[in-house]
C-alpha cells in the first residue's frame, strides 16, 4: 500500500473521532492546489499562444494570396 494511503487513513481515523488531521494533509492539499492551478494556466498559456499562432499563419497566407493576386492583375 502506498505511504500516501496511510496518511489518509490516519486523518480519516483523525477527524472521525473529532480531533484534527495532521498538519501534512493541509500541506499537501495547498500543493496540490498549486500544482493544478500551474497546470492549468499553463495549459492556457499554451492555447492562447497557439491560437495566436494560427492567426499569425492565417494573416501571412491572406498576405501572400492578395499579393499574388494583386501582382497577376497588375501585370495583364
Amino acid at each position: 500500500m502506498p505511504a500516501g494511503q496511510n496518511h489518509l487513513r490516519a486523518d480519516a481515523r483523525r477527524m472521525a473521532i473529532g480531533r484534527r488531521p495532521s498538519r501534512c494533509i493541509f500541506l499537501r492539499t495547498a500543493f496540490c492546489h498549486l500544482a493544478i492551478t500551474w497546470a492549468r494556466s499553463r495549459t492556457r498559456r499554451f492555447l492562447v499562444s497557439a491560437a495566436f499562432l494560427y492567426l499569425e499563419e492565417q494573416a501571412f497566407a491572406l498576405y501572400i494570396f492578395f499579393t499574388a493576386r494583386l501582382a497577376c492583375s497588375t501585370s495583364l
